[in-house]
């Protein structure tokens, strides 16, 4: 009788603790509620989280526009050095240049276009 009682306690201590995590949890959804109501973002974190996503994507987008103006300018170095009837540029591998498609790629490193 006396693991009964001790087990119903635990189970009604635990009932109350998920109750205030509902209530806390309602309250503050509530408040996100209200702030983007009013034209605020719904939190501190998220506006925060927004923000550093956004940089990261205009980053990210910096970083691919680099790497095309990279890539084209090894595109014409190495087509240059292909006309020139180079076998080697600065011991380099040779770059070749295929044939029907402005697609290129350096035998000496993973660079594909």
């Amino acid at each position: 009788m006396m693991a009964k009682v001790s087990e119903l306690s635990m189970q009604q201590a635990t009932a109350m603790r998920l109750q205030q995590d509902v209530t806390e949890r309602q309250a503050l959804l509530e408040r996100y509620h209200v702030n983007m109501e009013n034209g605020l973002p719904p939190s501190v974190d998220i506006e925060q989280e927004f923000l550093r996503q956004t940089q990261f994507d205009e980053q990210r987008q910096r970083d691919r526009q680099h790497a095309k103006l990279v890539s084209y300018y090894l595109y014409l170095f190495a087509l240059v050095s292909w006309h020139s009837g180079r076998t080697s540029v600065f011991n380099w591998r040779t770059f070749r240049v295929l044939r029907s498609t402005c697609s290129w790629w350096v035998t000496s490193d993973h660079l594909c276009w």
